[in-house]
């Protein structure tokens, strides 16, 4: 699930060509990549923050502006434990990978119900 959701359109694939029903195949893909950066950014904050990456370094702080916005919403829902002064759990970010990876399922499942060319 963290790069790809092809598992929730399986019968998608089948299609010959994206211009079988291109509005459907169009949407399914979009959600499909939208959740892959999302999720990429998320884990790679996450993982680097497991190993102690400093946040100060150029690379963290890129990150960290790029990824603020996306755990805004969900920011004092879970604390962060730091491990031996200075390895952290961000668990706010594990939270956030959660919802969007809910949210982007069911976003596929409703392009599915309204736009799906089986039918």
């Amino acid at each position: 699930m963290l790069l790809s959701m092809a598992y929730v359109y399986r019968y998608a694939e089948d299609l010959d060509t994206p211009s079988t029903n291109y509005a459907y195949w169009l949407l399914l893909r979009l959600v499909d990549v939208v959740l892959g950066i999302v999720m990429l950014l998320l884990g790679a904050r996450f993982i680097l923050a497991l190993l102690g990456a400093r946040e100060t370094g150029t690379f963290m702080a890129s990150l960290h502006r790029m990824t603020d916005q996306l755990i805004a919403p969900f920011a004092g829902v879970f604390p962060t434990t730091i491990l031996a002064g200075q390895f952290a759990i961000e668990w706010t970010v594990l939270f956030a990978m959660l919802v969007y990876g809910i949210v982007a399922y069911l976003a596929v499942r409703l392009v599915m119900m309204l736009l799906d060319p089986v039918r």
